[in-house]
């Protein structure tokens, strides 16, 4: 992951348009100088990793499947693969080229399943950040 794209911790502005209407605008460089913080969810997502590996090893030594494991390696701070690609990005230019070519991995794998199996299982792993006893 490069070390120079900013943290999602700042870019999202909310915004309003009448006194009805209120939105966020979702840009890396924007200082949010005439607008309120909208909160972009940087939730760490604890052993998620780890644990998607223990479930295809089982598969494997249970039943002999061979999964595919497609693992979103970059900090949920800088790129967030399970948001629309505005939010999830802040249209960074290395955030969205890590998105584009996450989903698009996983697109190309979902087809090789239907090529070669005719059917599959998607798993999308989710964590938490809660402390052990919450």
């Amino acid at each position: 992951m490069p070390t120079d794209v900013p943290d999602r911790s700042s870019g999202g502005c909310g915004r309003t348009a009448d006194p009805n209407t209120y939105y966020c605008t979702w840009n890396y460089n924007d200082t949010c100088v005439d607008a309120n913080p909208c909160d972009v969810g940087n939730t760490r997502d604890v052993l998620t990793d780890e644990f998607a590996q223990n479930v295809a090893n089982e598969l494997n030594n249970r039943w002999g499947y061979k999964p595919f494991v497609i693992l979103g390696v970059w900090s949920r701070g800088k790129v967030e693969f399970n948001r629309p690609i505005i939010e999830g990005t802040l249209q960074q230019p290395e955030s969205l080229s890590s998105y584009q070519g996450y989903h698009s991995f996983i697109s190309e794998t979902v087809d090789r399943i239907y090529q070669n199996v005719g059917t599959g299982l998607l798993i999308d792993f989710h964590g938490h950040a809660a402390s052990v006893g919450e």
